[in-house]
Formats: C-alpha cells, sequence, structure tokens
C-alpha cells in the first residue's frame, strides 16, 4: 500500500567529522574553497529549502569552532554536534539529536558540494512515499575484482551503481541506523540493505562529485552547478 506523508518537514544530517586522510591535508577538506566559498558552505546551502526544518551538522572535536563560525552566516535552524570515530557513529549522534517533530531525516557528505538543485527535489519527493531513497548513477567503467595484484573475474556492470548522496530515511527506519552495531558502513543504506528493507533508487548526478582529493577541487570547478 503507498502511503503519502503529509509532513513536509525534513531533518538534515551533513557529515563533516572526517578525518580527510585520503585528502593529505593537514587541515579538513571541508574548509577548501569553491568560487570563494568554503565546501562546507556550498553543501549546507545545497540542501536548505522549504521542506528543511534543522540541520545538524557532525564535526570534528578540533573543528567544532570554526564549523560554528562558518555556519552562523545562516539564519536557518544549524546546530554543530561532536561527531563520532566512524561515519557511522557521526550519523547516530546527529540521528539522537533529530527533531521528533519531522518525518525523516536528509543525510549528506560534507565533501559533496555540487548536488543540484533538481537532484535534491529528486530525493525529497520521492521521500513522500519511500521510507528509504538514494541517489545513485550507473557504472561505466569496466570493473575487475583483485586479490594480490590480480585480477580475479570481471564483474557485470549492467546493474551496478555508484551511490551518492544526500540519502533519505523516515522516522520508521531511524531506529535501524541509531541501534546497528556496524561501523564499518559507507554508507546509511547499507544498515537497511541488512534489515531485509527496500531501498528506493533515484537517478543521481554525475556532477555530484565528493571532495577526496585535492585533484578533485579543479573536477568540481568544471562540472560546477549554479544554484
Amino acid at each position: 500500500m503507498l502511503v503519502i506523508r503529509p509532513n513536509p518537514f525534513l531533518s538534515v544530517v551533513v557529515t563533516a567529522a572526517g578525518s580527510g586522510s585520503r585528502y593529505g591535508s593537514v587541515s579538513n577538506k571541508i574548509f577548501e574553497t569553491i568560487h570563494g566559498e568554503p565546501v562546507l558552505i556550498h553543501s549546507l546551502r545545497r540542501l536548505m529549502g522549504p521542506w528543511c526544518s534543522e540541520i545538524i551538522v557532525t564535526a570534528h572535536p578540533n573543528d567544532i569552532g570554526n564549523i560554528a563560525k562558518l555556519t552562523s552566516m545562516f539564519e536557518a535552524n544549524i546546530r554543530v554536534i561532536p561527531g563520532g570515530s566512524t561515519r557511522a557513529e557521526s550519523v547516530r549522534n546527529a540521528l539522537r539529536e533529530k527533531s521528533t517533530e519531522t518525518r525523516g531525516a536528509l543525510i549528506h557528505d560534507a565533501a559533496r558540494p555540487n548536488a543540484s538543485p533538481a537532484l535534491v527535489q529528486r530525493v525529497v519527493t520521492a521521500s513522500e512515499t519511500c521510507d528509504a531513497v538514494i541517489p545513485a548513477i550507473p557504472v561505466t567503467d569496466t570493473i575487475k575484482r583483485v586479490n594480490l595484484d590480480q585480477v580475479v573475474e570481471t564483474v557485470p556492470r549492467s546493474d551496478l551503481v555508484a551511490v551518492q548522496t544526500p540519502q533519505f530515511f523516515s522516522n520508521e527506519l531511524i531506529p535501524m541506523l541509531i541501534n546497528t552495531t556496524a561501523d564499518n558502513l559507507t554508507d546509511e543504506s547499507m544498515a537497511i540493505e541488512m534489515a531485509g528493507q527496500p531501498v528506493t533508487v533515484v537517478p543521481g548526478d554525475p556532477a555530484n562529485l565528493k571532495l577526496t582529493r585535492p585533484e578533485d577541487l579543479a573536477l568540481l570547478t568544471a562540472v560546477w552547478v549554479n544554484l
């Protein structure tokens, strides 16, 4: 049976507590600038809309002051809280702080500053009738499984996708995210899959790149989507 949720309001969780070890910088990559503004500010602005009731930003303890100062430029309801030692723990911390008045949460990587308005709207629209929603793009490269520098097999790619954020989870599913004991989750939808619950996929956006390495700054600038 199709369930339509009349409550239009969502909580937004922005994960900014990572160490950025792959980025190779002494400072958090979310403070890097694109078109004159920090990556974190771009990411926050992309998630704001008439459906956004609150934003909870998870931060590394060393960055809480800087992030709080940056977010003070917005008049929105934004809270900065300490993250955990893993992504899953950071998200759990944020979801425990979530308002009970919203119908669910959008979870987004702070390091994805280029989520287009159309992409965010696709996720929000699907959230009105689905309990779990993730954006994804088809895998176009040939994928091989490798062990000890040797190819084990070529993986069929026809049904493979690369998953992005923001991802939506309804209030009915959020306890699964809070109570999961798995800290090896690379995204929240893994916990929902493990619980045997359906996850709806909507089209992602190739321009919704994640800032992982320094060279990604140039790529993001090249494919930038203006608001």
